[in-house]
Formats: C-alpha cells, structure tokens, sequence
C-alpha cells in the first residue's frame, strides 16, 4: 500500500488541538504510521504545551526539522517542522484572541503551499476557531471560503466545494451551509442542488466506493405535501435529481428529511440536505465522537474533526483524540491509500 505524504496541523493553539496531536503522538502514533507518511506543522512550544496536558512527561518521539522542504518524508517517523510562530505564554487556553487565529492562517497558508508545490498530498487539521480567524484577519467566513480564495489565488483553481461530513461509514453533504435559517430556501436551486449531488458522488469515489447511493433531503415538511407544504421539492430538487441520474449518478428521493437518515446504511450511502443543522443534528447524533469534515471538491484531500475547539476543557487533559486520528485515517484515504485496516481497528 502506497502511503500518502500528509501534512498535520494542531488547530487552535488555545482549544484542545495541541492537546489530541500530544495523545495521537504518544498513545495513537503506530496508528497513524499505519497509514501515512506524516509531518506536523506547529510551533515546538505548543506541542510541548499540550504534551503536558496530555500527561505525555517522556522525550518526544519524533524528528524535528527547521525547513519543511527538506523533510523526507519516511515511512515509519513521525516528522515536525518547528514553525517557532507563537509561544503559550502569549494567550490564555480557552479564549479565543487575534494572535492565535493569525497564526492558524499563516500554517494553514504554509500546509496548502506545500500542496500546490506537490510537497504533500494531504491536510489534516484540527479544530479552528472562526472568530479567532476573523480577529487575526480572516475576511472570508470560514476556512472553506478561505481555501478557495487562496487556491484560485495559487494557482487559478476554480471548481464546486463544499463541506462533506462522515462518521461510521456514513456521508453527508449540504446545499447552503453558514448562512443565516431566513436565506436558506431563496438560496436553493436546481444548479445548487446539481452541484452538491456531484461533489457527494465525487467524494465517495474517491473513498474507495464504486457506485455511491445518494439520497436527497427535501427541504419542506412531509416533502412539501404535494406542494401544500411548499413547492421546492417539485420545482427545484425533482429536477437535480433527474439530471444527476441522466448523468449517470444514483441520486434518490426527495426523502423527507425527517426519515431519510433511516435509509443510511441499508438504501444509501449518503445524504444531501438543504441546510446546516439538516444534517448536522443527525450525523452528531449519530457518532459525535468520530464525525470528521471533508472540505470536499478541492484538488487535495482536506479533513478536520467535525466537533470544535472545546474551550470549555481545553487545559483539562479530557480531549478525545479519536475523531482526529478518524480525519487522518480518511484524509489517507481520500489521498489513495486502499488496503487500510477497518476503522474500529484503530480505536
């Protein structure tokens, strides 16, 4: 099995990010090693913070390198490019502060500029927090918004993206995503909805799935009735999905959202919703403690947890490290390693 090169990234400094790469060196690091070639992007003095949150007290297993280009990239070592960016004692855990989100984009920008140069075939990150980019100069929402922003920038690229998310063997996709509830339905429309069909049907053949089932989530209550409840379902999502399936995609429904999730598994692979919490309330229910978000349709595969910085227990040693190391099981995934051991084999 060819073991791709994947770039690490610990997230907010003052969330628990620093604290699950400590775990995934020290507890998980045979894991990881079983499935990629990875190199750590970080300040050495953050990871040593996190270290002793983890309760981690012995000498680093790792290799420390002062050029990300002259890593090698060998299978069997955990690497570390010391970006020397930002020292602990210069913001507080648990709150989130204009230093941490600058620095988050400086390494974000280093690991995608690596991607481009073909130095690497992967990003893993964990978790940031939006306010704090937005404080340290994030004009652009969210991280997605930012990576396409630079890699149009980089490079001319130009495509479809969006989020995907997955948790035990199940996907999910949306049309909109952060905007506010009262723009949703205006901002749905058969090109949307396309579109969003198509990243799925991507995505999980990417994955390693030959033949993804996709099912689409109506956006009205009951399906819209008939149109009693709402016309788009007739006017906009029926006509996405009849493409899709001209195209030679197995796209199915509009369920109504409210049952859909039951057709996982056994009818489908995937699910397409019309907004944020659609999907999200399910798939947190579903497997909170594994979920990891796919920054889907980019050219290089992009992954983070799905659950946040959790500055509520940063500094508490309580962090689990299991939905980071999901995100670089599927990172390496995505990347075109096969031949991976099961999931719960990792755990």
């Amino acid at each position: 099995m060819k073991k791709p090169r994947l770039l690490v990234l610990a997230g907010d400094p003052s969330g628990i990010g620093p604290e699950l790469i400590a775990k995934l060196i020290y507890r998980l690091r045979h894991h990881i090693l079983i499935c990629c070639r990875p190199f750590l992007i970080m300040d050495k003095r953050v990871l040593a913070q996190g270290a002793a949150i983890a309760g981690a007290n012995t000498p680093f297993p790792i290799h420390r390198y002062c050029d990300p280009r002259s890593v090698p990239f060998f299978s069997g070592e955990l690497a570390l490019w010391d970006t020397k960016d930002i020292d602990p004692a210069d913001y507080q855990l648990g709150k989130e502060s204009a230093l941490c989100g600058s620095v988050v984009m400086k390494q974000l920008e280093t690991a995608l500029d690596m991607l481009v140069a073909k130095q690497a075939d992967a990003l893993v990150y964990a978790p940031l927090n939006k306010q704090a980019m937005y404080l340290g100069g994030n004009q652009h929402g969210d991280e997605l918004r930012l990576f396409a922003h630079w890699l149009s920038k980089k490079s001319g690229w130009q495509g479809t993206y969006g989020e995907i998310n997955y948790t035990d063997g199940i996907w999910t996709t949306r049309v909109t995503s952060h905007i506010p509830l009262r723009e949703v339905a205006d901002s749905i429309d058969e090109e949307r909805v396309g579109a969003a069909i198509r990243l799925a049907d991507q995505t999980l053949r990417k994955a390693g799935i030959t033949k993804p089932r996709l099912g689409v989530a109506a956006l009205n209550p009951h399906g819209g009735e008939g149109g009693i409840f709402g016309h788009e379902e007739q006017d906009v999502i029926l006509p996405a999905i009849t493409q899709a399936r001209q195209d030679g995609i197995d796209a199915r429904g509009p369920y109504p959202a409210d049952t859909i999730f039951r057709r996982l598994k056994r009818d489908l692979d995937a699910v397409i919703t019309m907004y944020h919490d659609q999907g999200q309330i399910a798939m947190k229910l579903l497997g909170f403690n594994s979920g990891v978000t796919v920054q889907g349709g980019f050219p290089y595969p992009i992954t983070t947890p799905c659950h946040g910085t959790a500055f509520d227990i940063a500094g508490a040693g309580r962090a689990n490290p299991g939905p980071m190391l999901e995100a670089i099981y599927l990172a390496a995934r995505l990347a075109g390693a096969r031949g991976l051991p099961p999931r719960h084999a990792l755990t």
